[in-house]
């Protein structure tokens, strides 16, 4: 999904790594959007909103680039924290999609491969938009996280920022 660092300069690296990191907000705020228009009924399938951290396109950039910068010190607390927030957050979804996906009749692993949603109820509408709800808040710390991110990774020297790519 995100480019690779290894063929830039020096001069290069920190503004292709904010560009990355762009990118992996970007990525990240149009999972969350496909997760609300699943909540308002719009139409959105759901492969489009992977259940776990790892398969989203953000979790693809966390869990490969993303992870590098912990060898900084500086930046290894913000990087815990932006996987903790990451990880939190599908967990929060995996009950929105218990809602509108899984039938208490079938196998979980027949429930993986139903792409149809389920009927529910105005109550569990209720309790998928809380849900979504408790979602965008955490989103917004893992806006700020990624942000802070950027903003830590531009104090770098080069040549630490090097040393990790």
């Amino acid at each position: 999904m995100l480019s690779s660092l290894q063929t830039l300069t020096d001069v290069d690296h920190k503004k292709a790594i904010s560009k990355e990191i762009r990118n992996a907000h970007i990525a990240h705020e149009q999972w969350v959007r496909h997760v609300k228009h699943l909540v308002e009924n719009l139409p959105v399938h759901k492969a489009m909103i992977p259940l776990s951290s790892t398969e989203c396109d953000f979790g693809k950039w966390l869990y490969t680039t993303g992870m590098k910068y912990k060898a900084i010190p500086a930046l290894t607390r913000i990087i815990f924290k932006i996987e903790q927030d990451h990880r939190d957050l599908h967990n929060i979804y995996l009950r929105i999609y218990k809602i509108y996906f899984l039938e208490t009749q079938r196998s979980w692993a027949m429930n993986l491969f139903t792409s149809s949603r389920k009927k529910i109820t105005p109550e569990k509408h209720a309790e998928a938009v809380k849900y979504y709800q408790e979602m965008e808040k955490m989103s917004i710390w893992l806006i700020k996280s990624l942000d802070q991110l950027e903003s830590l990774l531009a104090k770098q020297k080069n040549e630490t920022i090097a040393q990790v790519i």
